[in-house]
């Protein structure tokens, strides 16, 4: 990566990450189909130079300052946000799903100068504004990420993003793609599915906010190509049974996962009703960026890998836990230090992997999940993979709670139609006893969080409710 930021001028305008519309393709194709309204490439170009125009002139918004932009998947969303970037000002996106008074502390606390809420903008009005040129390590872009434990942290991403996305990203997105966004813009997984089609010249169809029915029927609509989704949300779409069956959905192509690892189970639930698509588990972070893995020049990628070490980028693993260093490194957080940056540059991505003999490797899950119960290590996932693979069991969460004489021990929630005694004899066959769920409570559905993953939190909030109810 660094030669590839040698070989580039390292002020330039051309490096800004607003600037993703390449004005030597067909202009007249459309780029984007929201659920209101739908743009081609002109008339987006034309929209980002108008928002530019109006943060410059209207707002005073110099080269630095932070903005923000607070809105569901929109047109107007993509919009301003390459609008901030061409101005040289950094966006800040904002989930709406977010409290007010969070959103209030992020504004105060990262000095966001003006904040955009559900921007809609004229989109044939022909306006022409000059990219501010960037240092490749401008700050360009501040996502917020809550981990699955901690505090609302921004990330600051730089305008080198750009360079990664054009030189390392590993795709097969090209200008035939079609690509149905469900995930919001303002996580790292949404955005970077924007910028990466922009750079393809790819169409993008945007769901507002997911929901597994309109998935499928605006698969069928569009004529989807591909699609990015988390695990959970594709256990929501299997169960749409019906419209699987009854739609045609032979446009699409590939489906990949990302911010969690999808089990066995899963994976496996997923080729059986969609036998044609190209299944991919991709893995990147919101401190370290976007699928960092990529294909072995022979091998074809296993199941549940999330692929193979791309040049140019740099990994360790330590201590079971991968360290990553690449051109969309974040900068830092705001307001507080970035303890998970090393001194040479490696961010410590706090996740745990296995690598196989021919160099794949795969994700295990959160390190910070990880529990001992009387000395021993208890990865909560590798507990749930092997419960979801009961042929009675549609799902599972593992948590651990303090326990006065072992430290922790596991407790295990599924949806399932068999019986706690069962899945006990299930687990055993495969973990010592030290592992096995103390308690196995059957419910109708495990709870998610905003982010799509598992609430667990409200998982041990009823863990100790129904241990005291229950006297055990």
């Amino acid at each position: 990566m660094e030669q590839i930021v040698q070989s580039i001028k390292e002020i330039s305008p051309n490096n800004n990450l607003g600037d993703l519309i390449n004005l030597d393709k067909d202009l007249k194709k459309l780029a984007i189909i929201d659920e209101h309204n739908k743009v081609t490439y002109r008339q987006l170009y034309n929209m980002s130079n108008y928002a530019a125009t109006i943060l410059q002139k209207e707002k005073n918004i110099r080269p630095g300052d932070r903005v923000g932009v607070k809105s569901f998947n929109t047109i107007g969303f993509a919009a301003v946000y390459l609008g901030i970037l061409k101005l040289g000002a950094v966006a800040v996106l904002i989930n709406p799903n977010i409290p007010q008074s969070q959103i209030d502390i992020f504004i105060k606390n990262d000095n966001i100068k003006f904040l955009w809420i559900d921007p809609i903008l004229p989109k044939d009005d022909v306006v022409n504004f000059d990219v501010y040129p960037v240092k490749n390590t401008d700050p360009a872009v501040i996502l917020y990420t809550s981990g699955s434990t901690s505090n609302y942290k921004g990330v600051i991403r730089p305008h080198q993003h750009k360079l990664y996305l054009k030189y390392k990203f590993n795709t097969t997105i090209d200008d035939k793609s079609k690509l149905l966004v469900s995930q919001p813009l303002t996580w790292a997984a949404g955005i970077i599915q924007l910028e990466i089609a922009l750079i393809k010249h790819s169409t993008l169809v945007f769901l507002e906010k997911f929901d597994s029915k309109k998935f499928l029927k605006k698969i069928s609509l569009h004529k989807i190509t591909g699609a990015n989704v988390v695990p959970s949300m594709l256990t929501l779409i299997l169960k749409e049974k019906e419209l699987i069956s009854t739609l045609d959905l032979s446009s699409l192509k590939r489906i990949s996962t990302s911010s969690a690892p999808i089990s066995k189970s899963l994976w496996v639930s997923m080729k059986e009703k969609f036998p044609k698509v190209h299944l991919k588990n991709v893995y990147g972070s919101t401190e370290g960026g976007p699928s960092i893995f990529g294909f072995h020049p022979t091998l074809p990628t296993p199941d549940l890998s999330v692929g193979y070490p791309i040049d140019g980028i740099d990994y360790r693993i330590i201590n079971g836990i991968l360290q990553i260093r690449t051109g969309s490194t974040m900068l830092g957080y705001t307001n507080i230090d970035a303890e998970n940056l090393t001194n040479d540059g490696y961010f410590i991505t706090n996740d745990l992997f296995f690598v196989d003999e021919n160099g794949f490797y795969f994700f295990l899950g959160r390190a910070d999940d990880m529990f001992t119960s009387g000395g021993n290590n208890i990865y909560p996932k590798q507990i749930e993979n092997v419960l979801r693979e009961h042929p009675m069991v549609k799902d599972a969460a593992v948590i651990g709670l303090d326990d006065d004489t072992k430290g922790n021990k596991p407790y295990a929630f599924v949806v399932s139609d068999t019986t706690e005694k069962e899945l006990k004899e299930h687990v055993l066959k495969s973990f010592p006893p030290s592992h096995c769920p103390r308690k196995i409570w059957n419910i109708e559905e495990i709870p998610l969080n905003n982010n799509y993953k598992v609430d667990k939190k409200i998982l041990v909030q009823k863990a100790k409710s129904l241990i005291e109810y229950e006297g055990n």
